[in-house]
């Protein structure tokens, strides 16, 4: 059984390469791989670990700047624009380009586009991603503080769009947003003026997007107008799901979660485990990455950096919340 379990690994370990140099800038080598399998010796068997590591690995979503270009033209294009141009075919019988252009820029004058959380963050790269890609004016985007400040200039702004890459639980999006949706809300009620607001992303789970739809702010109404996302990742995307896309013999899928939360997790000594799990932060088991960061919601196998015990495989920065060096 282990020469056919080195035969496989061989075999992922070459595919996995190819995709590195095609698809993901190739910054997975063959040396990187190596010395990450040396992580996988936990058990009587540490080439079936290996294998099912690779396994994982070969099916790894990982995306470069072109992807996130792309799909940031389709927040714009599917999730942004398709209502309004739904409304305008609905309002006015004009096959004028001049006509159709007018209504669109009249569209974007009263919208805002802005990032999630802080400024350094991960949101706000995209939004200038997002601008270039779609040919928007600079002057449609601020953030949630500068909007407020210039509350009264912005009475003519009608939407505000929120982009974010990844929402795994939906609970960092209200942790970040509702009290200033809440506080913007409450100045439009008493200027007698509506708003509505959007929250886009890239990739949401189902789970998210359901929590997400459903959350509702201080005065019981729905925080968010609409919740969409480019992808959604529903229980097949959770990799020890039992519906998992990612490893079918249950008896492999079992014997590869335990490793993970009886000894991978120890010797990745990954901060706030009782937030982030053996499975990625929110139990979200997901493999997903992206080409500035990994998000703490993929397992932590790939990403975690403690040697000598643990060596990533792929660079994830970390938010740091006191001064740190």
């Amino acid at each position: 059984m282990k020469i056919e379990y080195d035969d496989v690994i061989e075999n992922y370990k070459s595919q996995i390469e190819k995709l590195s140099l095609w698809l993901w800038g190739n910054r997975i080598k063959e040396k990187h791989i190596n010395l990450w399998l040396e992580n996988f010796n936990e058990s009587d068997n540490p080439s079936k670990e290996k294998q099912l590591a690779l396994t994982l690995l070969n099916q790894f979503m990982f995306y470069d700047l072109r992807e996130v270009r792309q799909a940031l033209k389709s927040i714009f294009k599917d999730l942004y624009l398709a209502p309004y141009i739904s409304e305008y075919r609905r309002q006015y019988n004009s096959y004028s380009m001049k006509d159709y252009t007018n209504y669109i820029e009249t569209t974007l004058k009263k919208t805002r586009f802005l990032g999630v959380g802080n400024p350094s963050e991960s949101s706000s790269l995209l939004l200038y991603f997002f601008r270039q890609k779609n040919n928007i004016s600079k002057d449609y985007f601020t953030e949630s503080c500068q909007f407020l400040i210039e509350n009264h200039e912005n009475n003519d702004i009608e939407n505000l769009v929120y982009i974010d890459d990844l929402s795994g639980s939906g609970s960092q999006a209200t942790k970040n947003l509702s009290k200033i949706i809440d506080r913007i809300r409450a100045i439009r009620k008493k200027s007698n003026t509506s708003i509505s607001i959007s929250y886009f992303t890239l990739f949401a789970t189902s789970d998210a997007l359901r929590y997400l739809k459903d959350f509702k702010g201080e005065d019981n109404e729905k925080l968010f107008d609409r919740v969409d996302s480019i992808f959604e990742l529903d229980s097949t995307y959770k990799v020890f799901s039992k519906d998992s896309r990612y490893i079918s013999d249950k008896e492999e899928s079992t014997f590869f979660k335990q490793l993970c939360k009886d000894n991978y997790l120890k010797k990745c000594q990954v901060e706030d485990i009782q937030t982030t799990g053996e499975c990625g932060y929110g139990n979200t088991q997901l493999l997903l990455g992206f080409f500035y960061n990994i998000p703490n919601n993929t397992l932590p196998m790939f990403w975690s950096n403690n040697p000598p015990d643990w060596h990533p495989l792929f660079k994830r920065y970390n938010k740091k919340y006191i001064l740190g060096i």
